[in-house]
C-alpha cells in the first residue's frame, strides 16, 4: 500500500532531523579539530610533503565545506516542507 501524504511529510521531517543531527555532530568535530595542537602531531609520508599545521587547517577547511553543504541541504528540505506540509489525501 502506498504511503499517505502525511506519512511522506513525516519522512521529510525525519530527514530534516537527521540533517540537524549531522550539523550538531559536525560542529563538535570541528571544535575537536580546533583543539588539536599541530606541534603535538605528525603526518604520514604518503602523498605530498606537508606539515601537521597545514594538514589540520586543510581538514578544518574541508569540514567547513561539509557544514556549508549540509546547511544548503537543510534549506532545501525546509523549502520542500513548505509544500509537503500542505498535502492531504482525500
Amino acid at each position: 500500500m502506498s504511503k499517505t501524504a502525511a506519512e511522506l511529510h513525516d519522512e521529510v521531517v525525519d530527514l530534516l532531523d537527521a540533517l540537524q543531527g549531522t550539523r550538531r555532530r559536525l560542529t563538535e568535530i570541528k571544535h575537536e579539530f580546533a583543539r588539536l595542537d599541530p606541534d603535538q602531531l605528525d603526518v604520514d609520508e604518503i602523498g605530498d610533503t606537508t606539515t601537521a599545521a597545514v594538514t589540520v587547517q586543510a581538514a578544518r577547511a574541508g569540514l567547513g565545506d561539509v557544514d556549508r553543504a549540509v546547511a544548503l541541504a537543510q534549506d532545501a528540505v525546509y523549502a520542500a516542507m513548505r509544500h509537503t506540509s500542505r498535502l492531504r489525501n482525500v
